[in-house]
């Protein structure tokens, strides 16, 4: 393979890894938009604010539970978060859910945007 075809092969690589990115967090970003627009807000509570895995680099992760209304199954969700998150483990907080996918779910900042 000559170098401009590696070249060539490298950047359409990239090109599409940062489409499938972008697309992905298009979608992530549309879905916390209906959830706010339409979503069932209840409180939930923190249960965990850690690193997915002892490795470094790998990003911190929020846990946390909710019961839907009217029904006694409890649904843990998770989402991203950072050293400086509002919450710690054990604290209550505003979450909002599809009523027909529970599992869908965000956990809302004091000030009710999408963490």
């Amino acid at each position: 393979m000559t170098p401009a075809a590696k070249a060539i092969l490298a950047i359409t690589g990239l090109v599409t890894t940062l489409v499938v990115f972008a697309l992905a967090s298009r979608a992530r970003k549309d879905e916390q938009a209906h959830l706010l627009r339409n979503g069932v807000r209840v409180t939930g509570t923190v249960l965990s604010i850690s690193r997915e895995s002892d490795r470094a680099g790998m990003p911190m992760v929020m846990r946390y539970q909710f019961t839907p209304e009217g029904q006694s199954n409890v649904i843990q969700g998770q989402c991203p978060a950072s050293v400086f998150s509002p919450y710690k483990p054990g604290d209550t907080a505003v979450v909002c859910y599809n009523k027909a996918l529970p599992s869908s779910s965000v956990i809302l900042s004091p000030k009710g945007k999408p963490l």
